[in-house]
């Protein structure tokens, strides 16, 4: 079984819907971590919700092409050969459709709710290894610091 570190690791924000996203300076700034792994010409991103600016959920037709274009494009990887997945504020990890995407900006994607017994880091650690996609501890324990820093945000604004 070959283990699959992340490819890039990196802080988005998004503050507010009528901006395009960017790289965030620092964490207080982000709305989300962005995790993609690549494997040939194909790839998986997971986009943490971290409670900063624009959620997960409303900004993700503009995180996906954000995450395509600036990072997978001049490796090869076509969109249809994404596979997408997003932890929302709430803690469920699910997936994400791209139905309509044409390379300016933003796309058409819907949220795919997953059964309750793999919307968790398990269950898609478990999905992306049957995919090919190994996740290595290293990048579990990154995924889990982002999950944690959430989730601290979260109450804090609560």
């Amino acid at each position: 079984m070959t283990v699959t570190p992340a490819t890039k690791r990196f802080s988005i924000a998004i503050p507010s819907m009528m901006r395009p996203p960017q790289h965030a300076k620092d964490e207080f700034e982000s709305c989300c971590e962005a995790f993609v792994w690549v494997d040939k010409q194909r790839a998986v991103i997971l986009f943490i919700d971290v409670g900063g600016g624009v959620s997960v959920t409303n900004a993700i037709d503009q995180l996906i092409p954000f995450v395509i274009e600036g990072q997978l494009r001049q490796q090869g990887v076509s969109w249809q050969d994404v596979l997408i997945f997003g932890r929302d504020s709430m803690g469920a990890f699910d997936q994400v459709l791209i139905d309509v995407y044409d390379g300016s900006g933003t796309c058409e994607a819907n949220w795919l709710p997953m059964p309750a017994r793999i919307r968790t880091l398990d269950g898609f650690r478990k999905i992306s290894a049957s995919i090919g996609f190994d996740i290595c501890d290293a990048d579990i324990k990154a995924i889990q610091l982002a999950v944690k820093r959430a989730n601290a945000q979260i109450r804090e604004a609560a």
